[in-house]
């Protein structure tokens, strides 16, 4: 969970009370835990926090805390950082600096730019794994019935997919 108004990433327990929490690359100890956010619970359906749910959120959690390490860094010293620095302030819009990375990440899944740059570049992307393809064949040839659910497009899968089993020959079924 990304706590938008402190610029926190949280780990909740199963009763949504913070178990771990980290700030940029610093992890936070038990005191500053309770200092934050004491002893309630998270709500996660609040604007203030964001809940990293999917395999695509890691990403953004991992850039959200590299761009805080990079301003924290910079400061003020670069003239497009200013917007994310309230007027008169040393302290970060972290609402605003996150809200800007789920925006570029929305922007290039949406517009096609991530697929297509992955796609130039698989081996540097995305790892072979023949074992993968054996596995699956061997279900198959088993009488297993297998299928694919996936919102990409089957372009884009067939590409992906011969590069992880490392030869040609999905077939579109």
């Amino acid at each position: 969970v990304v706590d938008k108004h402190l610029g926190n990433i949280l780990k909740l327990d199963d009763q949504n009370y913070v178990w771990r929490a980290s700030h940029s690359r610093k992890e936070l100890n038990s005191e500053q835990i309770n200092n934050f956010y004491g002893s309630k619970r998270i709500k996660i359906g609040d604007e203030r926090y964001y809940s990293l749910d999917t395999f695509f959120s890691i990403p953004e959690a991992c850039l959200f805390i590299d761009t805080l390490s990079c301003l924290y860094e910079q400061e003020r010293s670069l003239a497009p950082l200013q917007r994310f620095f309230p007027e008169n302030s040393r302290l970060l819009n972290f609402n605003l600096v996150f809200n800007e990375i789920r925006l570029a990440m929305d922007t290039i899944h949406s517009n096609g730019v991530l697929k297509n740059e992955i796609m130039r570049d698989l081996h540097r992307y995305i790892e072979q794994n023949n074992e993968i393809y054996i596995a699956l064949k061997k279900l198959n040839s088993d009488g297993k019935k297998l299928f694919l659910l996936t919102n990409s497009s089957f372009g884009y899968t067939h590409t992906v997919l011969n590069h992880v089993f490392g030869h040609e020959g999905m077939t579109k079924q």
